[in-house]
């Protein structure tokens, strides 16, 4: 059965919480994700563009979303905490981005699609995997795509699970943190 994922990007909370950089990705096999994007796509707020988790504060509604998030049938998440304060942005994101792809990897997922941002740091993040690939660090993933966060549900629930891990290093979200143990692996580089 052909794996894939879907990936999106968290900072860590600024004032509480500083140079964090949180990258995570969400595995599905490829016949659970139409199911899965109509569940997200039924959990858009009217008038937004996209789901954000950290746009929506409301207990209940992030009991809600975070609720169906579990529900899907996800085989598993990665999440890349990487801490260096001194890091530029781009920096963080490479270092992040070449440990996930290489577990993703490891997971045999064939193909990864990523929030895009601007043209040339989707570039920046093809870049990493060429160069990994090139070293011999790849054996399945050959692939990252990028899409819209307007254009593509499915990156919406690694923005939910990285949320979670944010606000769970600064005391908040404990109940829907503790809830992921079994489906998350979090890596701290």
């Amino acid at each position: 059965m052909r794996l894939v994922a879907f990936g999106d990007e968290s900072g860590g909370h600024k004032n509480t919480d500083p140079g964090i950089f949180i990258l995570g990705a969400s595995v599905f096999r490829v016949c659970d994700v139409d199911i899965a994007r109509d569940v997200m796509a039924g959990l858009k707020p009217k008038g937004s563009p996209k789901l954000h988790w950290r746009e929506d504060h409301n207990h209940k509604r992030r009991v809600e979303i975070f609720t169906a998030v579990a529900d899907l049938r996800c085989l598993h998440h990665h999440v890349v905490i990487r801490c260096a304060p001194t890091d530029k942005p781009e920096r963080l994101r490479a270092k992040a981005m070449e440990h996930l792809l290489v577990e993703l990897d490891k997971q045999s997922v064939s193909q990864v699609t990523f929030e895009s941002r601007t043209p040339k740091q989707d570039m920046r993040d093809r870049d990493v995997l060429r160069t990994l690939d090139s070293l011999g660090r790849m054996t399945v993933l050959h692939r990252i795509d990028h899409a819209q966060g307007r254009d593509e549900p499915m990156v919406w629930i690694p923005d939910v699970i990285c949320g979670v891990v944010a606000d769970s290093r600064i005391g908040e979200s404990l109940e829907f943190r503790s809830q992921l143990d079994l489906k998350l692996t979090e890596y701290v580089i």
